[in-house]
């Protein structure tokens, strides 16, 4: 049932989907209540995947934490456990020693097992030891993936893309998508690509057929957003964001929202269209200070971006001291990716 749920899972694109994973996990631990990488394959759906249908940020968190404390102590030499408690730390509270305590320990279980090397990899690249970050990471992939894998391709397109060769990226994504059609991750990544190029006609091509696939998926919906933006297209873009209206009355769990009211505010303003602009700034500060009280989550967005929005809006109103003080705090959440801050119009005033 578990290896069942780890196939599926690969390849979910809607809540019925996902509910069949978790439905296969739940008997995996229902038939062996021992059965510890049942318990973190939970976790791990609950961390990474409830989010994006809803389920409120607190219980996904807290759950992915108890699923990996109940794996632990049934099976202490688990590498993956250690993973997923690291990744729940780090999501509630921040990365920390803590996190890096269940790395090093998963490490030191399987020093091996590929996705140990890359996620340890990949949090000592963001704290700047490249060569051991890297040496583990570009290892973790050979060892992972062959080139029948989609995640071959995704992977090593995602370290040509970071060092700026889009060119080599661009061909490895391709690869990825002639393997996987019908895979909508496949046009996210090509998209988002070819929006960082410049090839802005490209990159909505891209998110158009993904959305073809997944209607309401809300990376994509905000990166048609984003495109038409950087196209000076504001009436397209200002669409594609209030699109999250509609998207925020189907969650499950209706204290959930998208973080996108201040975007649309922007945009409004931007086209002379003042109506509501006031409002929607208002509303999304005071969604993100309700967050803040545990009041609230983000249905879709990872824990954290609520303080770099309340930095980018008070920037915009001319709050700098707040702005600064909830940018400092997105920076030690790990929630304040440099490239996108440079470009973001609502940092205009504090750049």
């Amino acid at each position: 049932y578990a290896l069942r749920a780890r196939e599926l899972r690969k390849n979910w694109n809607d809540v019925s989907g996902l509910e069949n994973v978790l439905q296969l996990l739940e008997q995996s631990v229902e038939l062996d209540p021992s059965f510890a990488y049942g318990y973190t394959m939970i976790g791990i759906v609950l961390h990474f995947d409830m989010r994006t249908v809803g389920v409120p940020t607190q219980i996904w968190i807290d759950e992915a934490l108890h699923m990996a404390e109940i794996s632990i102590n049934l099976d202490s030499t688990l590498p993956e456990a250690y993973l997923l408690r690291s990744y729940a730390i780090k999501s509630k509270f921040g990365k920390s020693q803590a996190v890096y305590d269940d790395l090093w320990k998963a490490y030191e279980l399987d020093p091996g097992n590929p996705t140990v090397m890359f996620v340890l990899g990949n949090n000592l690249i963001e704290d700047g030891k490249y060569d051991k970050g890297a040496e583990m990471v570009m290892k973790s992939i050979n060892m992972s993936y062959t080139k029948k894998d989609t995640e071959y391709y995704v992977q090593w397109g995602n370290i040509y893309e970071k060092t700026g060769n889009y060119k080599k990226a661009e061909k490895l994504y391709l690869q990825c998508r002639n393997l996987a059609p019908g895979w909508s991750e496949a046009y996210t990544i090509l998209g988002r690509l070819y929006l960082k190029w410049e090839k802005y006609e490209d990159a909505l091509e891209m998110f158009r057929e993904g959305l073809k696939i997944v209607p309401e998926d809300p990376f994509l919906i905000d990166q048609m957003a984003w495109t038409y933006y950087r196209m000076d297209n504001l009436d397209s873009a200002s669409f594609y964001w209030s699109q999250y209206e509609s998207l925020e009355r189907n969650f499950m769990d209706r204290t959930q929202y998208v973080p996108f009211r201040h975007r649309l505010a922007y945009t409004n303003l931007e086209m002379d269209n003042d109506e509501n602009v006031q409002s929607l700034f208002e509303e999304q500060i005071q969604l993100d200070i309700e967050q803040q009280q545990g009041l609230r989550g983000y249905g879709a967005w990872r824990q954290g971006s609520h303080y770099y929005d309340l930095g980018a809006v008070n920037a915009f109103l001319g709050n700098t001291d707040e702005a600064i003080m909830w940018l400092d705090s997105a920076a030690n959440y790990g929630f304040l990716d440099v490239s996108f801050a440079s470009e973001d119009p609502l940092l205009d005033g504090i750049r």
